[in-house]
């Protein structure tokens, strides 16, 4: 390839340009000025980008984006936990958290990707799978009625990611795993670019990968020598709402409003609190145990000793560990009157 002369070359989706299929166009300016631009410094292969660029520099963190006015905030529907199977059919899921709204699945092969096209047509919702066998013609025109608003839900493999743009579409439903942070956050990324009259984006998480790399609004650090995208150390708690169910970060300890619905969710005990309050109560009263432990710690043995268990003295421990959050102290026991025959 005859590669014309520039001083300075720009690199769009910079992670590409370090693989054998791309790398001649680096070869071709390594002389050049080189600046890469790219949402997700980071490969599946864990080559790293350190031999075509000597620094990385991170512009802006997503919140930033966010607060600019440049991305739209993002609602994250998902599971409790990561789970190895759909928490919800597509189909049901949009239905439920997706308010109607164009919508982007992510599947997790051609076979699944039909499937799921075919389930939203059959529900009478216009719908297509894009796949590696649909002709250029046919996808050029799905992806065009996409843009325009006449076709409601794309289902992509391995493609609605890098470079698809469809500002409009505010629903992502990922109904594969992502074991890359990257593929992650490019999937989500293509529902949170504003719009006219788009005020939020909804992720709708079916197997729970964002317990895995985070939220999309979350901070992060990358790296050029091929290490994974890392999440922010000092990322609050995520919590689920138990009323709308939408995922968000805050502190555990404290009382929580929830971004979707306002619900309020009550804080934990926090232990160390606890521990400092039992503290201060001892050492106000000169004794080594607060008189209402040792009536709580005697009332559970009492309490514990109707109950038919086969090992009701592990059944106090655990009882006071919940309660309290450290271990019951066996000289606390004796001054509770002992195990009382448990």
């Amino acid at each position: 390839m005859h590669a014309p002369p520039a001083s300075i070359v720009v690199f769009e989706e910079a992670h590409h340009h370090v693989a054998d299929q791309w790398g001649h166009i680096a070869l071709a300016y390594r002389d050049s000025v080189r600046i890469g631009l790219t949402a997700t410094p980071q490969r599946e292969d864990g080559v790293g980008l350190g031999n075509l660029f000597e620094a990385l520099i991170t512009v802006a963190q997503p919140q930033e984006l966010i607060d600019a006015g440049f991305l739209v905030p993002v609602h994250v529907y998902a599971p409790r936990f990561k789970n190895g199977s759909l928490a919800y059919e597509p189909l049901e899921a949009w239905q439920k958290f997706g308010n109607g709204e164009q919508a982007i699945v992510f599947a997790a092969s051609i076979v699944h990707a039909r499937e799921i096209a075919k389930r939203f047509v059959d529900a009478g919702v216009s719908a297509i799978a894009i796949t590696q066998g649909l002709n250029s013609m046919t996808r050029a025109a799905s992806v065009s009625n996409f843009r325009r608003g006449t076709l409601r839900v794309l289902v992509g493999v391995h493609t609605l990611t890098e470079g698809f743009d469809a500002p409009s579409a505010s629903i992502a439903i990922l109904a594969r795993n992502f074991s890359a942070h990257g593929s992650y956050l490019q999937a989500v990324g293509r529902v949170m670019r504003p719009a006219p009259g788009k005020t939020r984006a909804i992720v709708i998480d079916l197997m729970g990968a964002s317990h895995e790399h985070g939220l999309p609004q979350d901070d992060r650090f990358y790296s050029l020598d091929g290490k994974a995208i890392e999440q922010a150390k000092n990322l609050k708690a995520l919590r689920r709402c138990v009323r709308c169910g939408i995922s968000f970060r805050a502190n555990m300890f404290r009382d929580a409003t929830c971004p979707g619905c306002g619900y309020t969710h009550p804080g934990r005990s926090d232990p160390e609190v606890d521990n400092r309050k039992i503290e201060r109560v001892e050492k106000t009263i000169g004794l080594r145990y607060n008189p209402e432990i040792i009536a709580y710690v005697q009332g559970l043995i009492g309490k514990v000793k109707d109950l038919n268990c086969k090992d009701r003295r592990a059944r106090v421990r655990w009882m006071y560990r919940m309660h309290f959050k450290h271990v019951l102290d066996n000289d606390l026991v004796k001054e509770a009157g002992g195990w009382q025959g448990l």
